[in-house]
């Protein structure tokens, strides 16, 4: 079975290498135009070339865990099925990002870093993250994955989610979107890792920052449409102990005269939370595929109608 790679040999020549190593099933090339026929086509950071008019038989392999962006380009034909990246890889670097951020923030980090500007000794007493509730906005696989770190530190999770699955198995309290409130209500933290679709769009604004606790972090690592980022300025400013931790944003790159980057209580990074690696993404997403190849159901296909 035929494997196309949509990729730049420059700027991906890792993940080609790696593709060539790993893909078993029949011969490998790089897409030269928009028509050439193949049962598989691989799209190492999205669909860089218009794949409409192209005869793709088995299926899309994406490299990232997102599908809006692919979904919103508009260059894939609308009968393939599309597979998304969905390795441990990018878990560990998801819980990485989100750990990371929130024991910088109840270690009054960017607090001590304000006043080492100054030269200025000003002790304060951290926040303790034991028994802190966290609200996750989006506990699927890679919600889990960072609660179940932050349990370990002693947390008390509050994961909200589009719909309660039967036997869902988790230590976390669940909540359905239709009671976001309980899950949001006196939250030290709350972390955002919804995908992007029509009903996520700018659900974060200040009717939910509100519900938070005073000293509350809020770490947007999921997509940045789903923040209204007009009310979290405001929000900060009505509570100067609040802070926020933003990954990803409504325009990306964040424009250089955007707010965000010049308010002394946001910490900006540039769309790095959860990155996939070739090492780790490529053998496991040829695993499925291969599985798929053989006529089994696999998990991470993309639900086009719901846009993940």
């Amino acid at each position: 079975m035929k494997l196309l790679i949509d990729a730049n040999r420059t700027n991906h020549a890792p993940w080609i290498e790696q593709a060539e190593k790993l893909w078993d099933l029949g011969p490998v090339a790089l897409v030269t135009d928009g028509t050439e026929p193949t049962d598989y086509l691989l799209l190492v950071d999205g669909a860089k070339t218009n794949h409409r008019q192209r005869e793709v038989q088995r299926a899309v392999m994406s490299c990232w865990a997102g599908a809006d962006g692919i979904l919103a380009s508009g260059h894939l034909p609308d009968s393939v099925p599309i597979i998304r990246a969905m390795d441990d890889g990018m878990a560990l670097g998801m819980r990485d990002y989100v750990v990371g951020a929130f024991l910088h923030h109840v270690g009054r980090f960017n607090s001590h870093k304000k006043h080492m500007q100054n030269a200025s000794w000003q002790p304060q007493q951290p926040q303790l993250a034991h028994g802190m509730k966290i609200a996750i906005l989006g506990y699927g696989r890679l919600g889990k994955f960072v609660g179940d770190t932050l349990q370990a530190l002693g947390c008390n999770i509050h994961g909200v989610v589009r719909k309660t699955k039967p036997n869902h198995e988790s230590s976390a309290v669940i909540h359905e979107f239709t009671n976001w409130q309980g899950a949001l209500e006196g939250a030290g933290a709350l972390i955002n890792l919804l995908p992007s679709t029509a009903q996520t769009e700018q659900l974060v604004a200040s009717d939910m920052l509100n519900h938070l606790a005073d000293g509350a972090v809020f770490i947007n690592a999921g997509r940045g449409a789903t923040l209204r980022e007009d009310s979290l300025i405001p929000w900060l400013e009505k509570h100067p102990e609040n802070e926020a931790i933003l990954d990803v944003f409504t325009t990306e790159p964040l424009p250089k005269d955007h707010p965000f980057w010049q308010h002394p209580n946001i910490l900006v990074t540039p769309h790095v939370a959860s990155c996939s690696r070739p090492e780790w993404t490529l053998p496991e997403l040829f695993s499925r595929a291969r599985q798929h190849a053989g006529g089994c159901h696999i998990a991470g296909i993309v639900r086009r109608e719901q846009g993940y």
